[in-house]
């Protein structure tokens, strides 16, 4: 499995900087980072008396993405109408989330 993140770190680091604005189905939001985690499924054999193995392809392994985000209302970070309250946006974000898959 590999894993990417796409977060900066150190003494100066200024978070608004890297602040992106986002969207899911129509939901804004803002993402401060996201990681990502893919890869092959693997199976190792190890056989008695011998000093190989052999590496079995199991297929793709399951693909995995973390974003870490927030919602706010009003803010400067990302468009969202002013009209969508916090509640709304998060109530709309989480049916969201846990819809059908497209």
């Amino acid at each position: 499995m590999r894993s990417h993140r796409c977060w900066v770190a150190g003494d100066n680091w200024d978070w608004f900087e890297h602040i992106h604005s986002a969207s899911f189905r129509g939901v804004p939001f803002a993402i401060v980072s996201a990681e990502s985690v893919f890869g092959r499924r693997q199976a190792l054999h190890e056989y008695l008396y011998r000093n190989t193995i052999w590496v079995g392809d199991l297929g793709r392994g399951t693909r995995k993405l973390i974003v870490r985000g927030f919602i706010v209302h009003n803010s400067l970070a990302y468009n969202a109408p002013e009209v969508i309250t916090y509640s709304v946006t998060r109530w709309s974000l989480l049916v969201k989330l846990r819809g059908p898959a497209c």
